[in-house]
């Protein structure tokens, strides 16, 4: 798992060719309906499957059975799972009970959403059992519309309803006021048998009045023996039937409530969940977590069942997913250990259940995130750890499940990115090459759902990231340019989603970063105004997301950065100010979190110093180094795991050590200090400023080794270049 994602879900569909012999099923056929209307449901399963054809039909004896119709613990237990998608595959046709509450079900309109893409739309049958057809088309009516938007519109490969319309399916009323049962019931046998509705109703108006007659000679027998029991009979009958019908109604009642909740819980943490990511409103995502809050301290927690616990758990991680993105760690991480608290116990009492290894996972890598986030390493990589572990136990207990495959694509980008933190690029290559791999062979090299182009592109992002810390600047734009290619083509079926234009602003700045690093400034321009644009854009619908913030703040950064470069003082100010003010106000919301106060907040500021440098105002650049390296310089005391922080702290140091060189000799050898022992470490960025701290410090040879292996690399950073110039004893042959 990703911060941004809790989970996917990507079931390999069963694909079967349509018409083909009833035979060729497991089901006659799968009805599909909301849980409030489960008993129209049970009614339609019963007669159905009880149906016989009148003789001389020529169809089987039982040719309705079997149906498909008892999901409830499938879909209340996972959301819409390959076991659903398994038994909408085995069957020959989809009868859809249409009604309001249809149409609001996700589940209704994703079931026939998934018929029509992988099997034949004409198979499709409707059964109306409330609302009125037709009232969708029109706005002052849509509340009593009852069938489902995926029934009435084409749908795309995301399982979507289009504005498109589509062939209307046949459609019987099953309600007292319409065909009533009976004929609603022969409309869909006739239609499933393939035979003509008035030759089957003839029929079975003949074979009904037939057993009428014969059961009307049988009551005239029994009638006269039954007279003297009846009074008797029928008075204890009568009162055993009425405590036996209250109990059952009760009991009945209780497990639809039950169900209905359930449900909805299920419902609110996984489709609905993923709908709001796509939109991008965290407020929204906030007031379903309070419900769920509020649903959650009503109940006696000591009598829910397993699969609620685990969904309580599911409702704690949201919500302390909801905390972390407005910056409010503590909270978050409290929720995050009791939902693993709760996750652990479920673990160990069913240790090989499948969704239970799945929930503990989610659980562990968000308590290692926080850990993460606070630059506590050592505490991160336990945790996901552990949350690998879990992802390879899933993936032994079912190789072919997809989500599983996924899981561990996710724990190997996990630890890529805590060997990148510490400056092992190879090591986080590896994780990243990993997890690239995982992902192509899931989703393909064009997935066909914006869920899925988000999960590839980031395997591209982790993997370019990498290899641009490495150096390896050609390999490392190819990977970011295939990523873009990746939300391009989700763009074009998804326009608008948030979801995919915050990835496309992320790998918008940090190809601008690369292009910078090619010398190619004014390109490098360009790709950063459009992050800019879509960051900017994304955060003013979801102001409270401080997520959004952060990466719209290193966007103004790079593209402040590359108008400096380009000679554009005025503008590069402009953008370096927003930075640092969004940057200012993330820090004020919680200053634990060493991401904020290192690179997002230090990073504008060390670029402004450098402007100021640049434009001959070497006592304001003076000052802003040393608040650069004060405020740093804590965080590197304390042990902190972020890379990024030495960098900016030796480069300050550097330009302390320019504007004043006969006092600033230790600042040299502090650089060295640091980063000299390693120098394998250490991006092509940090690598330039300890050669500049190399060759001050007499150590020209060891400076031109680092600039020429940069050099041949095709690094032209113009820090970089600037450095040649200042030092020509350093430029390559």
């Amino acid at each position: 798992m990703r911060p941004w994602l809790l989970g996917i879900a990507a079931h390999q569909p069963i694909r079967r060719t349509s018409g083909g012999p009833t035979n060729d099923f497991r089901y006659k056929a799968f009805i599909s309906y909301s849980w409030a209307d489960k008993t129209w449901a049970g009614w339609l399963h019963r007669v159905l499957e009880a149906y016989r054809p009148p003789k001389g039909m020529n169809v089987a004896a039982r040719p309705l059975y079997p149906i498909f119709k008892d999901r409830e613990e499938e879909a209340a237990g996972a959301s819409i799972g390959a076991s659903i998608e398994a038994a909408l595959g085995a069957s020959e046709f989809l009868i859809v009970l249409c009604s309001p509450r249809a149409v609001a079900s996700p589940w209704v309109n994703h079931e026939v959403a998934w018929f029509k893409i992988h099997r034949d739309p004409k198979k499709i049958l409707a059964l109306i059992v409330g609302g009125e057809p037709g009232s969708s088309q029109t706005p002052a009516e849509a509340a009593d519309a009852c069938f489902p938007a995926s029934l009435l519109y084409q749908v795309n490969a995301d399982l979507l309803a289009t504005e498109v319309l589509a062939d209307a399916p046949l459609a019987a009323d099953a309600r007292a006021h319409g065909d009533g049962k009976r004929l609603a019931k022969l409309k869909l046998a006739a239609a499933m048998l393939g035979v003509g509705l008035d030759t089957l109703v003839q029929r079975d108006d003949r074979r009904r009045a037939a057993r009428r007659r014969l059961l009307l000679v049988g009551l005239m027998a029994l009638s006269t023996v039954l007279a003297g029991l009846s009074i008797f009979a029928f008075n204890q009958r009568d009162a055993a039937l009425h405590a036996r019908n209250q109990a059952v109604a009760s009991k009945q009642e209780a497990e639809f409530q039950r169900d209905q909740a359930q449900g909805l819980v299920e419902f609110m943490v996984t489709d609905l969940r993923k709908r709001l990511d796509a939109v991008g409103r965290l407020d929204v995502l906030e007031a379903v977590g309070s419900q769920l809050a509020d649903f959650y301290a009503k109940q006696n927690l000591a009598t829910l069942n397993p699969d609620a616990l685990g969904r309580r758990a599911r409702v704690q991680l949201l919500l302390g997913e909801v905390d972390n993105l407005r910056g409010n760690l503590d909270p978050a991480l409290a929720r995050y250990r009791e939902a693993a608290a709760t996750t652990q116990e479920l673990l160990r009492r069913d240790p090989d259940n499948q969704q239970r290894i799945f929930d503990h996972a989610q659980a562990v890598f968000w308590v290692g995130q926080i850990a993460w986030q606070r630059g506590d390493a050592t505490t991160a990589r336990s945790f996901w750890t552990q949350y690998y572990a879990q992802a390879q136990r899933l993936v032994a207990l079912d190789p072919d499940k997809d989500d599983w495959q996924a899981e561990l694509m996710y724990a190997d980008s996990n630890l890529g990115t805590l060997d990148m933190d510490q400056g092992d690029a190879k090591a986080a290559a590896a994780h990243f090459a990993q997890s690239l791999s995982r992902s192509i062979k899931i989703y393909g090299e064009a997935p066909q759902t914006a869920q899925a182009a988000i999960e590839l592109g980031q395997s591209y992002s982790w993997l370019a990231n990498a290899l641009f810390h490495q150096a390896k600047l050609d390999e490392a734009q190819a990977a970011r340019r295939a990523e873009l290619a990746v939300y391009a083509r989700a763009n074009q079926g998804n326009p608008g989603r948030a979801d995919i234009k915050k990835r496309e602003s992320i790998a918008r700045y940090d190809l601008a970063d690369m292009l910078l690093a090619a010398g190619q400034i004014e390109e490098a321009t360009t790709e950063a105004k459009v992050a800019v644009e879509l960051a900017d854009g994304i955060r003013s619908k979801d102001p409270e997301n401080l997520g959004l913030a952060d990466r719209a703040s290193l966007a103004h950064t790079l593209l402040g950065e590359a108008y400096g470069h380009a000679g554009q003082t005025g503008a590069a100010r402009q953008q370096l100010a927003a930075a640092i003010a969004i940057a200012d106000r993330l820090v004020a919301k919680d200053e634990s979190i060493v991401r904020w106060r290192g690179k997002v907040g230090a990073l504008p500021r060390l670029i402004l110093a450098r402007l100021e440098a640049r434009s001959d105002q070497p006592t304001t650049a003076s000052a802003t180094y040393l608040r650069l390296t004060s405020s740093l310089r804590p965080l590197l005391a304390a042990g902190t795991s972020k890379q990024s922080i030495e960098s900016i702290y030796c480069a300050a140091l550097a330009g302390q050590a320019r504007l004043a060189p006969q006092n600033h000799g230790a600042n040299w050898q502090e650089i060295i200090a640091m980063l000299g022992p390693k120098p394998e470490r250490h991006s092509p960025k940090t690598l330039t400023v300890l050669a500049e701290a190399l060759v001050n410090s007499e150590r020209a040879d060891t400076a031109k080794s680092i600039v020429a292996k940069l050099y041949q690399a095709g690094y032209r950073h113009p820090e970089f270049m600037a450095l040649l110039n200042i030092y020509p004893v350093l430029s390559p042959p």
